[in-house]
């Protein structure tokens, strides 16, 4: 993954630090590894399926990112103020 919200997922479904990419150079390196390494995939696959990782995402406190958000138009109006 190259963008911050994709990597942010991966993070949060416990895949590898190895798949978010910090630049266009590691992007590539994890793609061809990913591409020519049948088993890591698998491995990848089966670790996901076992560990019911798409559940992760349904997990935890959904209502704290409106928090955050409101909270900075809190301190944005201070500011402006």
């Amino acid at each position: 993954m190259f963008e911050r919200i994709d990597g942010a997922m991966f993070m949060r479904a416990y895949m590898p630090g190895w798949l978010v990419a910090d630049t266009v150079e590691e992007y590539i390196e994890a793609a061809v590894r990913l591409a020519n390494n049948h088993e890591e995939r698998e491995s990848l696959r089966r670790y996901m399926l076992e560990k019911n990782v798409v559940q992760r995402f349904f997990e935890g406190r959904p209502e704290v990112f409106g928090e955050m958000v409101l909270d900075l138009v809190k301190q944005e109006r201070v500011r402006t103020a």
